[in-house]
């Protein structure tokens, strides 16, 4: 389809929805701004809600929701479009953390969600318990259909 995503469906061929968080030590990343608001149509965040990403159609990444929004996510960092930079071992303290369904991955940029997903990325000097409370702070988000 021409101008559609690399391996992506028809556009309306899925209709899904997974929740995200990402803290930057500790701060939450605010999706709900206008910035980050229906950029595309294959993959967004609507109706002023931050946390909840709709997914319309098939074969969609996590990785191009963030190229839509100007970000540039991979195994080892997040960077802003402003160029701020979030990447593991630049500071032994301080790592990129991903997290699907509570389960840790090494990258989210090939992953294609599926309904009910839990997205949780964090970058800072989290300890395992401060981790397992960002994750109950996103099983407590509502997912918004």
């Amino acid at each position: 389809v021409l101008g559609a995503p690399p391996g992506a469906g028809k556009l309306g061929s899925e209709h899904v929805h997974a929740s995200l968080l990402v803290r930057i030590f500790g701060d939450q990343l605010d999706f709900a701004s206008p910035a980050y608001q229906i950029q595309s149509s294959w993959i967004h965040f609507e109706d002023s809600d931050g946390t909840t990403i709709h997914r319309h159609a098939t074969g969609i990444t996590l990785g191009y929701l963030f190229d839509t929004l100007g970000f540039v996510v991979n195994d080892e960092c997040f960077i802003f479009k402003d160029g701020r930079e979030f990447c593991s071992g630049q500071n032994e303290d301080y790592s990129l953390k991903y997290y699907i369904n509570h389960q840790p991955v090494d990258d989210i940029t090939e992953y294609i969600f599926e309904d009910g997903d839990r997205i949780l990325i964090s970058f800072g000097p989290e300890t395992p318990e401060q981790i397992n409370d960002q994750l109950i702070e996103l099983d407590s988000q509502i997912i918004k259909g």
